[in-house]
């Protein structure tokens, strides 16, 4: 895990998560708000015109995430590296690491309705 993220370590971030990097900084800067009424809206956007093979690669990103960053703490201190908008307990009522859960139980619905 990351105590602290520098710049070098935001490129990796990228490099490692860009799925995750496109969704918190495309759907989620800071006037997400004014475009989309809740978080589970801008995930509907942003996830609902990728192909399985997407679904998949953000599946593993997020699976990998949480693994790294298996706290509250550590969630937070990503959102900050990352500057994104979103602010899980205000946006959503969870907590940072809820938050983190939810995601990746919603990328995991949209895979299962693919099999359906």
């Amino acid at each position: 895990m990351l105590d602290e993220v520098s710049p070098v370590d935001l490129e990796l971030l990228k490099k490692r998560y860009p799925h995750f990097w496109t969704l918190m900084g495309a759907y989620f800067n800071y006037d997400w708000r004014d475009e989309y009424e809740t978080a589970e809206r801008a995930y509907d956007d942003a996830f609902g015109w990728m192909n399985r093979g997407g679904l998949e690669e953000i599946d593993a990103e997020l699976s990998a995430i949480a693994a790294e960053y298996p706290t509250d703490d550590a969630v937070e201190r990503l959102l900050g590296a990352i500057d994104t908008g979103l602010d899980p307990s205000l946006d959503t009522g969870r907590t940072p690491a809820q938050w983190l859960g939810d995601l990746r139980r919603y990328v995991r619905k949209l895979l299962d309705a693919r099999d359906a």
